[in-house]
């Protein structure tokens, strides 16, 4: 009995000894996992300040960006041609392209990539991708381009009226004789393509303006007509690809400008879809939805100084009680930004992400919200001015050609 008393005080002790072992390692447990817990606590607690931190300097940096004024500017370079009293500059792609009186030049970094001696008088300038287009207004010559130099030339035996590129180089000529016009393709090496339209002056009118699609399967043309002493705009869609099987491509056309007493003036594909247009008292935003093109009309009451496209983005300039203002629509019509801007300027550029105002010598740099950048005197006042580059313009003052960047 004695031994049975012993063996169970014994076992007894070794189950107390194993309770006490086991909550000794479910504490050291708990307190493993609440270390963990708060080890990754603390972890996602320094990630958060870390991120806070980057965002908030992130914030500030911006904040900084878009109310930095640019205090004064640096000339980059100076180039003199033979003609740079009546030079034309137009920008394309990362430079610019200079048309004088007898040669075409295309100038990037601060140096001319190529010069060729052409005369292009009264010069007309479309572009679109890795191509331009360049006509005299009322020749019949016209030359498509891109950054190595003049790639094929069109010659025509009507004068030319309009015309536009696709990003594809292809060429949409207007042209017109004494009683019809005419709209004919050229591909970008110059030969013609069987395809295009044929309309008489008298039903259709005449061939204000014109716009190809970037991937030139679409046109759109603005026609402008006289009939018994009262003048009519009409805005005609062609799809060259899906249009009418009589060959007249005509996928809709707008004519109802009459009673509204709209004067239709120019015309731009913002993309293969979307097409805008400039009239004197409202905008047009036609959409192909692939079963009709649709129109957002945006009337006008105030008078236009200036509209500019710029990509997807068409900027107008407009007076109202003796105030001027810039307001940006994208390609549906939709308003994004409206401010007041200079009123008596005689050069407005843009690259879209920023707007120049010349009056005389006189340089306003805005960004695309209305913040005031730059205002500054220029040494001279430009003839020409044209973006190169984000902050940088290029002026043709009458005596040289330079590039200054705003600092």
């Amino acid at each position: 009995m004695a031994f049975d008393t012993e063996l169970e005080h014994e076992e007894q002790l070794n189950a107390m000894r194993e309770r006490t072992l086991e909550s000794e390692r479910e504490a050291r447990s708990d307190h493993l996992r609440r270390r963990e817990r708060e080890r990754v606590s603390d972890l996602w607690r320094a990630r958060l300040v870390i991120a806070a931190i980057v965002c908030a300097f992130f914030l500030a940096a911006m904040f900084y960006a878009h109310n930095y004024r640019y205090t004064t500017y640096s000339v980059d370079s100076e180039m003199v041609l033979a003609s740079v009293a009546t030079a034309r500059t137009f920008p394309f792609r990362e430079g610019t392209v200079v048309v004088g009186t007898d040669s075409v030049s295309y100038v990037k970094n601060n140096s001319v990539v190529w010069d060729n001696a052409v005369k292009v008088q009264d010069p007309v300038y479309r572009s679109e991708g890795e191509y331009f287009c360049l006509f005299p207004r009322g020749g019949y010559t016209a030359y498509i381009c891109n950054e190595s130099g003049i790639f094929s030339t069109i010659k025509v035996s009507r004068p030319i009226r309009t015309a536009d590129i696709s990003q594809a180089g292809v060429v949409a000529l207007a042209t017109e004789s004494e009683d019809s016009s005419y709209i004919t393709y050229y591909d970008r090496f110059g030969t013609h393509v069987d395809v295009g339209v044929k309309t008489t002056l008298d039903v259709s009118g005449y061939p204000v303006h014109l716009s190809i699609s970037p991937d030139g399967q679409k046109l759109l043309v603005l026609y402008y007509s006289v009939a018994n002493g009262i003048g009519e705009s009409r805005a005609v869609f062609y799809d060259f690809q899906n249009g009418s099987a009589d060959r007249s491509y005509v996928i809709q056309a707008f004519e109802d400008f009459y009673e509204s007493d709209t004067f239709l003036v120019r015309c731009e594909f913002t993309d293969n879809r979307h097409a805008s247009v400039i009239g004197d008292n409202a905008f047009l935003f036609l959409t192909d939805n692939g079963k009709e093109v649709t129109r957002n009309t945006v009337p006008i009451a105030d008078e236009v100084h200036s509209a500019l496209f710029m990509g997807q983005e068409l900027l107008v300039v407009t007076e109202k009680d003796g105030k001027a203002f810039l307001t940006t629509y994208d390609n549906t019509g939709r308003m994004l930004h409206s401010f007041e801007c200079p009123k008596d300027y005689d050069l407005v550029a843009s690259n879209g992400r920023y707007v120049a105002f010349l009056t005389g010598a006189d340089l306003r740099f805005y960004n695309a919200s209305g913040k005031l950048r730059y205002e500054g005197t220029l040494v001279s006042a430009p003839r020409s001015m044209s973006f190169m580059g984000t902050k940088s313009l290029f002026l043709n003052t009458g005596d040289v050609l330079e590039k200054i960047t705003l600092k």
